[in-house]
């Protein structure tokens, strides 16, 4: 492993001389601009990660892990050890955490990877953008990185450096107005921030379902995993498997947990860490995706995790931690009212405490998505309402709680308006966009909040300011 370290950096040094003079001064020279954003919050992380010269626990994944453990609770009932939450964003691939947490990792230190089930995160899928604003302040890490990464991350240079001066230029710096940024960390790189329940419309985000099937997983992440593994255990330190937690309302395929279960089993060479079933929660723990738990479901969440160690560790001291109660989804209806100028144009389905729009009946080339119906707030419109429509400008009021994907295929539309402050409020998949021509546009105010967010930030480039 460390012969191979070697001839990666002697070869990126290379690759990196290559590069022209002006772009790496550039790149170097440029100041920070992400530290105030989710990406920030990668350099506590890596800080508490290689500081620590204890023995740690390690857990490794996305950004499930800090929406779903309580560090400080973990050492309390397993106090021989710190944790270390390394985990940030899946957009940044499961592959770069295990480079960046290699080097970090001493005898007797416990390492859980823990990927969500999706086939980005079990993949040697990796985004060198995403990971440039993530090193930003940690710049030297990208040489603990694999050769292909290195590689990628040059070549990326000169996009990521036109990025920043974009915004240095207007002298903005990208200050997300929700809980994704760098200031809901705490110091073990879980997210503070108190979430009381449930946001997602119906509880479940169903653009993103989960997929539990084992065609998934891809083989190289499989040999990556064991590599790192046993890498690992050259040093005297255990590697685990554990399954993130999982949204019960969106799992496709469920029955099929068993066998995704068992062809893990039969590839790794390092143990898998607890029941496969006891990651499937019920919509009400989770927060704001289908792997985002809110604050009572890290109690649940967190209790479990520390028994799984525990059993493994033989350790049989009592975890007292007491459950806690599901709370209720959160209401849709927050008392407020907006523009019903275009209700008239719609067909509607009523819910139990909210409504959604079921069809276009009347077109007009601009039209802003109504707030109430029958008194009960609009949260939604199905993906057909503007499929193969002549309408050029839509308007989404702070009502809207899910787009749809898809939902403007084959139509004329050119604007989207969003009219909401907190981009983390508005459930959006990977393709809402998809067979469209549309700009996705918002207030200046709020425009790097937008191109910075967890869900919006995969269309940045389709973001601008309304004029």
């Amino acid at each position: 492993m460390k012969k191979g370290y070697l001839i990666i950096g002697i070869t990126s040094l290379v690759a990196l001389i290559s590069v022209p003079l002006t772009m790496n001064i550039t790149y170097l020279s440029l100041p920070n601009v992400y530290q105030e954003t989710f990406y920030g919050g990668m350099k506590n992380k890596i800080d508490r990660l290689y500081q620590i010269k204890e023995k740690k626990i390690v857990i490794i994944g996305g950004s499930s892990v800090p929406f779903s453990i309580d560090s400080s609770l973990i050492e309390k009932y397993l106090p021989d050890y710190k944790v270390v939450d390394f985990g940030l964003y899946a957009s940044l691939g499961s592959n770069i955490m295990l480079d960046l947490a290699y080097g970090s990792i001493n005898k007797d230190d416990i390492v859980i990877i823990t990927p969500e089930i999706s086939s980005q995160t079990l993949s040697l899928y990796y985004n060198p953008i995403e990971t440039h604003k993530a090193l930003e302040q940690n710049k030297d890490m990208f040489f603990k990185l694999d050769s292909h990464m290195k590689q990628s991350m040059i070549a990326s240079i000169p996009s990521f450096n036109g990025e920043k001066i974009s915004y240095i230029s207007k002298g903005i710096i990208p200050t997300p107005k929700d809980i994704y940024a760098a200031s809901s960390f705490n110091e073990y790189g879980d997210i503070k921030v108190n979430r009381e329940g449930n946001i997602m419309l119906d509880g479940v985000d169903n653009n993103n379902p989960i997929n539990i099937d084992k065609s998934i997983i891809e083989p190289a992440f499989i040999n990556k995993m064991n590599e790192f593994a046993t890498a690992v255990k050259g040093k005297g330190a255990t590697t685990y498997y554990r399954f993130s937690p999982m949204n019960d309302a969106s799992i496709n395929y469920k029955d099929d947990l068993t066998s995704f279960y068992d062809y893990l089993h039969s590839k790794l060479n390092f143990d898998i860490l607890g029941n496969p079933y006891n990651a499937v929660m019920e919509k009400e723990w989770f927060y704001d995706t289908n792997y985002h738990l809110n604050s009572s479901g890290v109690i649940m969440w967190s209790k479990g995790l520390i028994n799984d160690i525990k059993m493994t560790l033989d350790i049989t001291t009592p975890t007292d931690i007491p459950d806690v109660d599901k709370p209720p989804l959160i209401n849709p209806d927050t008392g407020k009212d907006g523009d019903n100028t275009y209700l008239d144009y719609f067909e509607y389905l009523e819910k139990d405490d909210e409504v959604i729009i079921t069809k276009l009946i009347k077109e007009g080339e601009k039209i802003t998505i109504p707030y109430r119906y029958n008194n009960k707030v609009i949260t939604a419109f199905n993906a057909d309402v503007f499929q193969n429509k002549n309408v050029k400008e839509i308007v989404i009021q702070d009502n809207i709680r899910l787009l749809y994907d898809n939902s403007f295929s084959g139509s004329n539309l050119t604007h989207l308006i969003i009219k909401n402050d907190k981009p983390n409020s508005i459930g959006v998949g990977d393709h809402l966009l998809d067979g469209s021509s549309a700009y996705i546009y918002v207030s200046k105010d709020n425009l790097s909040a937008y191109q910075t967010s967890y869900n919006w930030a995969k269309y940045s480039s389709l973001i601008k300011e309304i004029s």
